[in-house]
């Protein structure tokens, strides 16, 4: 499936759709910080991210620093399987990411994101109705997290509810 958004990279912002060309992949690997804030922000009949993220996250893109809002409002967006392939390494804020997608139910596929750079997860679930279960997130390792709450408002979690001070202590 063919994309198009716009990621920043320091003081300059790249837009970029598929495929990528060799030129714009090598533009993408020589910058040192990658953000994908608001990438998909309110693209909301978005459902199918799989040609966005095998295109961009399988030519070793590991300086991702910041995913705020990349979804938020996406509402049609359901299968977060092709966000395995995302590399967390560097990532420091994912304040607002999913919020408000309201058809997300599974999280076991970013289970394994290291999360141990992060600092803001604030209202990263915040709306997201249809989750509840948590407990893939259980390996998460959230110590860093300076800037958290409303992580899972309006949430109906029902599995994992004990996670919730562990990954929001602010929560």
């Amino acid at each position: 499936m063919a994309f198009m958004c716009t990621i920043t990279s320091k003081n300059s912002e790249i837009e970029i759709a598929s495929p990528l060309s060799p030129e714009m992949i090598q533009k993408l690997k020589s910058v040192t910080s990658i953000s994908l804030e608001s990438a998909f922000r309110k693209h909301r009949n978005l459902k199918d991210i799989w040609g966005f993220c095998k295109c961009l996250f399988n030519h070793d893109l590991t300086r991702i620093v910041n995913t705020s809002l990349m979804f938020q409002d996406c509402y049609s967006l359901t299968d977060l399987r092709p966000l395995s392939l995302l590399s967390t390494d560097y990532l420091i804020d994912s304040s607002l990411m999913f919020s408000w997608c309201f058809r997300i139910k599974d999280l076991q596929s970013i289970s394994a994101w290291n999360m141990s750079h992060i600092r803001n997860i604030y209202g990263m679930f915040l709306n997201c109705t249809s989750l509840h279960d948590i407990s893939p997130l259980s390996f998460w390792n959230t110590s860093r997290v300076k800037n958290g709450g409303y992580v899972f408002t309006n949430c109906d979690i029902t599995c994992g509810e004990e996670l919730i001070p562990l990954i929001d202590p602010a929560d």
